[in-house]
């Protein structure tokens, strides 16, 4: 059986999960994002597609890997539903192979949950 998948469901936990463990450094290009924490993390340190049109073309991929490399880190790619169906072949093709999958498991609130009173949110 298979479900369908809400895009903007998961780019919305992308954002929270990009702010939640943030890097040093970020730029998006062509539809990706890379981020940079000088090595820390594969997550903080690695190429996110945006959505699903992003840019697959071979100088595209060469340009991203290239700001990795100029850094002495080996690109790292995160592959979430966003990314176009084919990456994950793309990359095959160009050597990568996965590393380690992760598991992302969300459900509702319930109705009578509060935020702790004691518990402020501070903007810095």
């Amino acid at each position: 059986m298979s479900l369908a998948i809400d895009l903007a469901a998961v780019r919305r936990l992308e954002e929270l999960a990009f702010r939640g463990w943030p890097a040093l450094e970020t730029r998006d290009r062509a539809g990706w994002r890379l981020r940079f924490a000088d090595g820390y993390t594969k997550r903080a340190n690695s190429i996110n597609a945006l959505g699903q049109n992003t840019q697959t073309d071979l100088s595209t991929l060469q340009s991203l890997e290239a700001a990795y490399r100029a850094r002495n880190q080996s690109p790292v790619w995160r592959l979430t539903p966003l990314a176009p169906p084919a990456m994950d072949g793309i990359l095959s093709a160009r050597g990568y192979r996965t590393i380690e999958r992760s598991l992302l498991q969300v459900c509702p609130l319930h109705a009578a949950f509060e935020a702790a009173p004691e518990v402020r949110i501070h903007e810095r």
